[in-house]
């Protein structure tokens, strides 16, 4: 017989007095009169199966609570791992890697190209909304052009770019002061 045959075997033999344990567990379980010692021996009639089923929730029970009793608890970090304003994890905790991680930036600055287009984008948002108002109060010039009524068209674009007032690229006009 070598090594995993034995420990095979092993394995077979605990089990089988573990279930034997069990079963006599069940038989005490269902019929704990016996252990009152009042003189009456005699089991009550049960159906085997009540047995059966007792013996299996009580393997069930005892596997799990071996189960949950060998599981590890989970290791704990006894010093600095995350960022506490980024929440990247840290791989020195020392105060000159933690220098070198606040040195470095983690998005880029945006460029110049970058903010005009975000200009331009909310520029185009507003129009747009400003305009989609404007239409519940006039004429629709994009109706206008799917129909191809080229008059009602440019009466149409006339009526919503004439209401608004264009704007002013300096901002503002303040009151001039005098000496």
């Amino acid at each position: 017989m070598n090594a995993s045959e034995q420990r095979l075997a092993n394995l077979a033999v605990r089990e089988l007095l573990l279930l034997g344990l069990l079963a006599s567990a069940a038989v005490l379980f269902i019929n704990h009169g016996l252990l009152y010692f009042t003189g009456d021996t005699t089991p009550r009639s049960t159906r085997p199966e009540a047995y059966v089923v007792t013996t299996l929730v009580l393997y069930v029970f005892v596997r799990g609570t071996f189960l949950v009793l060998g599981l590890r608890p989970p290791r704990v970090h006894g010093d600095l791992v995350l960022c506490p304003e980024c929440g990247q994890e840290l791989e020195d905790a020392t105060p000159k890697g933690l220098a070198d991680h606040y040195g470095t930036t983690v998005t880029p600055r945006p460029t110049e190209r970058d903010v005009l287009a975000a200009i331009a984008l909310r520029k185009a948002v507003d129009e747009a909304r400003y305009n989609a108002q404007r239409r519940s109060a006039g004429p629709d010039p994009l109706a206008a052009l799917l129909k191809g009524d080229i008059e009602n068209l440019t009466s149409a674009v006339q009526f919503v770019r004439g209401t608004r007032a264009p704007e002013d690229p300096k901002g503002p006009s303040r009151p001039e002061t005098g000496p």
